[in-house]
Order: C-alpha cells, then structure tokens, then sequence
C-alpha cells in the first residue's frame, strides 16, 4: 500500500512508514550537483570526470549519492552519500541497483554523509547498464 493513501478502513495513512525514492542515474561531473567544490577535484591536472550521479532533490528527502563500482575482487558495488536532508542522516535504509542484467539489493544501511554504502559483489556487474536505483527507507 502506498503511504500516502488512506487504508481501506478509513484510518490515516502513517506517514513515517517505508518510502521507496526511485532514481534514474545521471553520467555527469559529480560538482555540477555539489554546492561547493568537492574535495580534490580542482587539484585533478584534467579536471573531473564524469561519475554516475542519483540525485533526489525534493524535501524533505533531498540527496545526492554517487554510484560506483570496483572492478577488482570483491567486485563490490557501492554508493558514497555526498549530500543528505537532514531528516535522512541517521536513518536506516536499504538500496536496490536494478540493471538490464539483474537486481541486487543492500542490507540494511545507515545513512551519514560521506558514507560508503555496499550494495552487494558481482563480478558480472555492469554500471552502464544500471537503469534505476531505488533508496527504501525503513
């Protein structure tokens, strides 16, 4: 049931239950979604290059995370949290990476900004090939 409707009972709906903010990646310079200059970036000799960015910019569950991928054992997928609303910080939630070739889903998370988030390992894994990434928030 979505939080937002009504159950059939007629009771409201509660507002603090799972939400689940589904996002679209974005190939882009991870500063042009950072207020000011991330950390390194202006001493790189050739400049920034493109990361795959998930950007959620509506309150009160405003966020920008970077997808990335190592491609050495363990093959692990993750994000880095580099910007969180408030009401985000601390709070436990689980990622799903859905990609042409499979879905894989975290364990439960905390968020904090500049926090590493494991989503799982994969060695067939393809970040090119990641159409949606969905935050539930628990």
């Amino acid at each position: 049931m979505n939080p937002t409707t009504p159950p059939p009972d007629g009771t409201p709906a509660d507002p603090a239950g799972p939400t689940r903010i589904e996002v679209f990646p974005i190939l882009a310079p991870l500063s042009r979604f950072m207020p000011v200059p991330v950390g390194g970036i202006v001493d790189r000799p050739h400049g920034e290059s493109d990361s795959y960015i998930l950007r959620h910019a509506e309150p009160p569950t405003g966020f920008t995370l970077e997808l990335l991928y190592r491609a050495r054992r363990p093959y692990t997928i993750y994000l880095i949290a580099h910007a969180l609303a408030a009401p985000l910080v601390g709070r436990q939630a689980t990622v799903l990476v859905t990609a042409t070739t499979g879905t894989w889903r975290s364990a439960p998370l905390c968020l904090q900004v500049g926090a590493r988030l494991p989503v799982a390992d994969d060695a067939g894994f393809g970040i090119h090939q990641v159409r949606t990434v969905t935050l539930e928030l628990l």
